[in-house]
C-alpha cells in the first residue's frame, strides 16, 4: 500500500552498511515487481534485500522508501 506521513527527526534506526550481492538486488526486485506490483530499480532493491533480511528482528510499523523505476528493458530480463 502506498501511504503519505510527516515524520518527526530521529525516526529511523541506523544498522550500518548490510552487504547485499548482486543476487540479493535481483531477488529483491523479483519480489518487487511478482508479490507487490511494485517496478523498482536495483538501488531499491538493495533496500527491500536489507529489510527482509532483518524483517524478524523489526517491530512496529517499517517504511521503506523507495523510488524510481528506472529498470532497464535488460536489467529486466537479467532479473526475471
Amino acid at each position: 500500500a502506498v501511504a503519505s506521513a510527516t515524520l518527526p527527526p530521529g525516526w529511523w534506526r541506523v544498522y550500518g552498511g548490510i552487504p547485499v550481492g548482486e543476487t540479493g538486488f535481483a531477488s529483491a526486485m523479483r519480489h518487487c515487481l511478482t508479490v507487490e506490483h511494485v517496478l523498482v530499480e536495483g538501488a531499491a532493491g538493495g533496500a527491500v534485500s536489507g529489510f527482509r533480511r532483518f524483517a524478524g528482528e523489526l517491530q512496529g510499523a517499517i517504511a521503506i522508501v523507495l523510488c524510481g523505476a528506472n529498470a532497464s528493458a535488460d536489467s529486466l530480463r537479467k532479473v526475471l
